[in-house]
C-alpha cells in the first residue's frame, strides 16, 4: 500500500498543526482535533516512522541574521557532471536550494547571503572555478511577495 494511503484526514490536519507550530502541547492538538493526548502522541509517533515528519526545526528569520541578499544562479554545467557539480555546492552554508533542472541550463541554486559581494565571492572563487561548470547566470530578487517552507500538504 502506498504510503499517501496510510494516513487519514485527522493525520494531515495534525501535520498541518505541526508546521504551523510543532511546540504546541500534546493535549492543545488534541482539543483542536477532537481526539486525546494519547492519541495525538501514537499519531506522531505513527507519522515519524513512516517518513511523513523527517526533523523538527526552528525557522529562523534569514533578515535578521544579516542575510538580506536572496539570488537565483542558472549553471551550465559539461554533460554528466551536474550532480557531482550540485553536491559540491551543497557544501556551502550561503546556498540554501539546489535542483538539476531541464533547458539550456543544468543547475539552478538558491543564495541567501549577507551582500552582493558575498555572493560574488562564492560565485567566483568556489561555483565557476569547479570542473565542469561553463557558465553561470545570475538573477538577484528586488521583493518577495511570499515565501513559505514547503511541506508538500
Amino acid at each position: 500500500m502506498k504510503a499517501e494511503l496510510e494516513i487519514d484526514e485527522i493525520d494531515r490536519k495534525l501535520l498541518r498543526i505541526l508546521v504551523a507550530d510543532a511546540k504546541r502541547s500534546y493535549a492543545d492538538i488534541g482539543k483542536e482535533l477532537g481526539v486525546s493526548s494519547v492519541t495525538v502522541h501514537n499519531r506522531i509517533k505513527k507519522l515519524e516512522e513512516l517518513g511523513f515528519i523527517k526533523r523538527y526545526v526552528a525557522v529562523c528569520d534569514p533578515n535578521k541574521l544579516g542575510r538580506n541578499v536572496v539570488a537565483y544562479t542558472l549553471i551550465s554545467t559539461k554533460p554528466g557532471e551536474e550532480r557531482k557539480i550540485a553536491e559540491e555546492i551543497a557544501n556551502y552554508d550561503e546556498i540554501t536550494e539546489i535542483y538539476g533542472i531541464s533547458g539550456e541550463y543544468d543547475l539552478l541554486i538558491r543564495a541567501r547571503v549577507e551582500s552582493i559581494e558575498k555572493l560574488n565571492e562564492i560565485l567566483m572563487n568556489k561555483v565557476r572555478p569547479f570542473p565542469g561548470v561553463l557558465r553561470t547566470h545570475t538573477i538577484f530578487t528586488v521583493f518577495c511577495v511570499k515565501q513559505e517552507v514547503d511541506t508538500g500538504l
